[in-house]
């Protein structure tokens, strides 16, 4: 449906693991190796695990993340809803909850030192171009920005229709449009 141009936006489901390498110099010491596990915004962030959901589920219009200007820069907040998502995915899967990353004293967490969000991105086939004008004022990169959410209420499995719809919040620490992740 996504090549099609039928459902215009790709979601993935994110993982990541925080390094205690805090400077990023390869070598865990001094201060670092006194943190006993890398928590979110210790260290670097590494790609553990992406996962595109298929088929494609449908996401609301993005009208529902607006813009503001705050004191850091321009920022995204609100929602969107994620429809359709094949009633095959668990719900502790949506919620990021993969089995070697439960934390064994609160399994309905992660453990320290992972992180997990969903990512939507709107689908660009190879060779699309859209004009930028003035023309060599952009980036060369045509792909689209990838956005992140957090899940802002429980999955709803529509068991008449054997589909998950899923309510998501913007959250900050988008990665680059080529997906390289980068410390926030």
């Amino acid at each position: 449906m996504t090549e099609f141009g039928l459902r215009p936006y790709r979601v993935f489901l994110v993982w990541a693991r925080w390094t205690t390498d805090v400077d990023a110099d390869g070598v865990t010491s001094g201060a670092e190796a006194l943190l006993d596990a890398a928590t979110i915004g210790v260290g670097r962030p590494v790609l553990y695990r992406e996962v595109e959901l298929l088929p494609t589920p449908r996401v609301s219009a993005l009208t529902g993340v607006s813009k503001s200007l705050e004191a850091t820069g321009l920022t995204e907040g609100g929602g969107i809803s994620v429809e359709q998502v094949s009633a095959a995915y668990c719900e502790d899967f949506l919620q990021g909850l993969l089995p070697e990353l439960r934390d064994p004293a609160y399994p309905d967490a992660l453990k320290p030192g992972y992180s997990f969000w969903w990512e939507v991105q709107e689908n660009r086939p190879a060779g699309f171009a859209q004009p930028c004008v003035p023309a060599g004022k952009f980036p060369s990169d045509q792909r689209a920005p990838r956005r992140r959410f957090q899940p802002s209420a429980a999955q709803f499995l529509k068991r008449d229709a054997f589909q998950w719809t899923v309510s998501l919040v913007r959250a900050d620490g988008e990665r680059s449009r080529n997906g390289v992740l980068s410390p926030t």
